[in-house]
């Protein structure tokens, strides 16, 4: 019996290795936006070229220092950041003074563990939150739609009174197998004469509770 453990033993954890790794398999790596690209860090900087501290695409504006991919999830505090084009990720967390602008971006995270949160802020883009993804709107202060749309396909849940304040005409779009929930009685309102509009498609659910 000692002789088959040790022939076969080896040969389980062998594969387990396989069914639990997978070559190419992507991985969720957690960034944290810095706007360092335009500061030098090192001991001679007669070389260094400074970068824009708004760039998403300037590796040096993020820790760990490389551009998120689809498969990661970012964290935006007080910084400005242009998307230039478009980019995806599975989970953004956009926290109080933090702005996003131009260009596209997609929350695509499958699952609760990668839910989005907007609790302040600005969008100033168009984000498109995919089927299956999941944004939570939470915190007592307010938030800015300037300009923007959003493309609901997942589930957005909107809790706490903080208002959604609507700047310069943007959208919100609920889509066919989208879910608004909203669960308080915040108000979303306009901030200036052009007013923000609320269009649910057929087939898109809106909740009210709260």
């Amino acid at each position: 019996m000692s002789h088959l453990k040790a022939v076969w033993m080896p040969v389980a954890f062998v594969l387990m290795g396989i069914f639990c790794w997978a070559p190419g398999t992507a991985h969720a790596t957690d960034f944290t936006y810095t706007g360092n690209a335009d500061d030098c860090f090192a001991t001679d900087c007669s070389t260094f070229v400074p970068g824009n501290p708004e760039n998403w695409g300037d590796s040096r504006n993020w820790s760990p220092q490389r551009v998120p991919g689809a498969a990661d999830t970012v964290t935006i505090g007080a910084f400005s950041v242009s998307i230039f084009g478009t980019r995806s990720v599975q989970r953004l967390t956009l926290n109080s003074n933090g702005t996003l602008k131009g260009g596209t971006l997609n929350l695509t995270g499958p699952s609760a563990s990668f839910t989005s949160s907007w609790t302040g802020g600005i969008i100033n883009c168009t984000l498109n939150i995919n089927s299956g993804a999941l944004l939570r709107i939470s915190g007592s202060e307010g938030r800015i739609l300037l300009e923007s749309t959003v493309n609901n396909s997942g589930t957005v849940t909107w809790v706490d009174n903080g208002s959604i304040i609507c700047q310069s005409g943007p959208a919100f779009i609920n889509k066919s197998g989208g879910v608004f929930n909203a669960q308080n009685d915040g108000s979303m309102f306009p901030n200036t004469n052009l007013q923000g509009t609320f269009t649910n498609q057929a087939g898109g659910i809106v909740n009210k509770s709260g």
